[in-house]
């Protein structure tokens, strides 16, 4: 009866081990496998996160860009003269009517400031207030194209920087002609040149 007992207890012992020892491999394969869940998750959430940060970024430029195309051809349409300095080609200054218009790049932003007057009293600095489009990392410069005895074509190109390790992406350029919006001309040019019907 003893030795019963003795076995019976024995018995239940060998169980409860291995019970314990089941629990403990039960809790270490829990804990990889939500480990390794976690991680997956952390990943997917890291790469989410990332892909958001671009779309924003390209929704940003895509805003500055449509801006900058708006405005840039809606003050050379309406320029009497353009002109550009020889040895910088980051500075545009367009003589309106209702006075002066200077594009100028600085750092990763295209500036542009209003001032009233002729062409010929234009003194501006970055530090101006005026309306900013920022292309980060982006090499800016304006050219004048001719077709006749004055610049007729006004050109601004954005060069965007290029990824580590591959091609260039390919330069953007917005052109606009010289004194097209007729409406800002004096009403005896208006009538001659354009004719309405």
């Amino acid at each position: 009866m003893r030795r019963k007992i003795n076995n019976q207890s024995s018995a239940l012992d060998r169980r409860r081990r291995w019970r314990r020892g089941s629990a403990l491999i039960q809790m270490a394969v829990t804990m990889t496998v939500m480990s390794v869940l976690l991680t997956v998750a952390a990943t997917a959430l890291f790469r989410t996160y990332r892909q958001h940060g671009r779309q924003l970024e390209r929704v940003a430029l895509t805003a500055a860009w449509q801006r900058l195309a708006r405005d840039f051809r809606d003050d050379v349409h309406a320029a009497r003269t353009v002109n550009i300095d020889e040895d910088n080609t980051t500075r545009l200054i367009l003589d309106k009517p209702d006075g002066t218009v200077v594009w100028l790049v600085h750092d990763d932003e295209i500036r542009r400031i209003q001032q009233a007057g002729g062409a010929t009293d234009v003194d501006v600095s970055a530090d101006q207030a005026g309306e900013r489009y920022v292309f980060p990392e982006a090499s800016v410069t304006f050219s004048l194209l001719t077709e006749t005895a004055q610049a007729d074509i006004a050109v601004v190109e954005i060069t965007p920087p290029a990824p580590p390790g591959s091609v260039p992406p390919p330069a953007a350029a917005l052109h606009a002609r010289v004194s097209l919006d007729f409406r800002h001309s004096p009403p005896d040019v208006a009538t001659s040149e354009n004719p309405t019907n």
